[in-house]
């Protein structure tokens, strides 16, 4: 049967993707089609986790520079109640000159952020992220609808497709 090998091969995928059990219990739930789409958008956000692991390990160098659009009410979003409550929809983050302490995690990163000449701590899951612009290579992602939620951060416990398989 065609459908049956194109559904295993989504599955054989899946299982090489870690999964938090929400992001497990609501991909079960869904279309073949939304399946293909959701792993896609994981795939698009594991290169903008690339690029901060990147930018983590060896600083940002020729010219390179990152533009963040992070919706600021997503679950997990971890940043001052002040640039909350002026930016309650989104904030575009710039990661050029006056950042330290990146810090990039499975589900999310962490980075501190001068705001009128203050460091502040902002955690940002990598669903959160709306758009992700590098303008020094002409480069940029936009996430059109809201992605497969993940647990909070710190919080999910990771599982195997191939563990509840039947």
């Amino acid at each position: 049967n065609k459908n049956s090998e194109s559904e295993n091969d989504i599955f054989d995928k899946l299982g090489t993707i870690p999964l938090s059990e929400s992001v497990l219990a609501q991909i079960v739930q869904k279309s073949i089609s939304e399946i293909k789409r959701d792993l896609v958008i994981l795939e698009l956000r594991g290169v903008v986790k690339k690029a901060l692991q990147d930018a983590q390990q060896n600083g940002l160098y020729d010219g390179h520079h990152f533009m963040l659009t992070i919706a600021t009410g997503a679950q997990g979003v971890g940043m001052p109640d002040f640039l909350k409550q002026q930016y309650p929809d989104s904030i575009t983050l710039i990661l050029q000159h006056e950042f330290r302490n990146l810090l990039v995690y499975d589900e999310y990163f962490s980075v501190e952020l001068a705001f009128k000449g203050i460091f502040y701590k902002l955690d940002i899951p990598f669903n959160a992220i709306m758009a992700f612009i590098d303008p020094s290579v002409h480069f940029a992602l936009q996430f059109m609808d809201a992605p497969v939620p993940l647990a909070e951060p710190h919080k999910a416990e990771v599982i195997h497709l191939d563990q509840v398989r039947k």
